[in-house]
């Protein structure tokens, strides 16, 4: 039944979990908690209501790096330390599943690297983490598998690196000081490279060994020889361009004159 659907952890509904914060850890908002209450009262809190000793709360302050303000009150928390305590209250059951949505969310870029390092210590300890995140970069670097939803529809769920192959090419990225004698070179070999704004050349449909043997063989210094391909965002957007459901334009588009826009203009 489209629009439906029934999730099962273990085979079970979370309802009929014997001991759901043991088998599930959830971080859905980034302040679910009561602004008054200090942010170790509160997790000694929802200690006592799932049966785990208080100290599990002081451990969890500490893995997410709260100790100096345990004993304020979360009302005035950043949005990234409301995360943090968020995620402490996720782990205090030690689950084998966390379900966490958009977990950067106000973190600065040293707590990216620690979230980033984090979860992936916990996924190496046979953890499932699921993310939902926006972050395509940080999703590149720590998600192993993707899931890409579109309108409501599933469009990819596969290894990242197959997501990122499936929308992407390759190239060869060169950079000489003699570019003109490069491009001779590389011509003679059937090679297009393409002239960049920066000076580099970019080169598809080869490899770095054939770049770097029609060099050699022309006596042409390199500067720069390397592969590269798509980022995980650049194959997110080939991928999911049809099913953009909020696509805006800038103002020079809307007025069919790339970059100016006329105050006033009717479009």
């Amino acid at each position: 039944d489209h629009g439906s659907g029934t999730t099962l952890f273990d085979g079970k509904p979370y309802s009929q979990l014997a001991n759901p914060s043991a088998a599930v850890g959830l971080l859905l908002e980034a302040k679910a908690f009561h602004p008054t209450r200090t942010a170790s009262n509160h997790l000694k809190m929802l200690c006592a209501g799932s049966g785990l000793p208080p100290k599990r709360a002081d451990e969890c302050i500490d893995m997410v790096g709260l100790n100096e303000v345990a004993k304020k009150k979360p009302k005035g928390f950043s949005l990234g330390m409301g995360q943090r305590l968020g995620l402490a209250a996720a782990l205090l059951g030690d689950p084998k599943v966390l379900i966490l949505d958009e977990p950067g969310n106000g973190l600065d870029p040293q707590g990216i690297q620690w979230l980033r390092d984090l979860l992936k210590y916990l996924a190496s300890q046979g953890r499932t983490v699921l993310v939902s995140s926006h972050l395509l970069s940080e999703m590149e670097l720590m998600a192993d598998h993707v899931v890409v939803i579109g309108r409501g529809a599933l469009i990819a769920d596969c290894p990242t690196s197959e997501f990122i192959n499936r929308g992407s090419q390759q190239w060869v990225v060169v950079r000489s000081p003699d570019a003109s004698r490069l491009v001779a070179a590389l011509a003679e070999r059937g090679l297009k490279p393409a002239q960049q704004q920066d000076g580099s050349l970019h080169i598809h449909d080869t490899t770095t060994a054939a770049v770097g043997d029609a060099a050699m063989a022309a006596g042409v210094t390199l500067h720069e020889l390397a592969m590269h391909r798509s980022s995980l965002e650049q194959a997110f957007l080939e991928l999911t361009g049809d099913a953009n459901q909020y696509g805006g334009q800038l103002p020079g588009q809307i007025q069919g004159q790339p970059g100016f826009f006329v105050p006033g203009a009717q479009s």
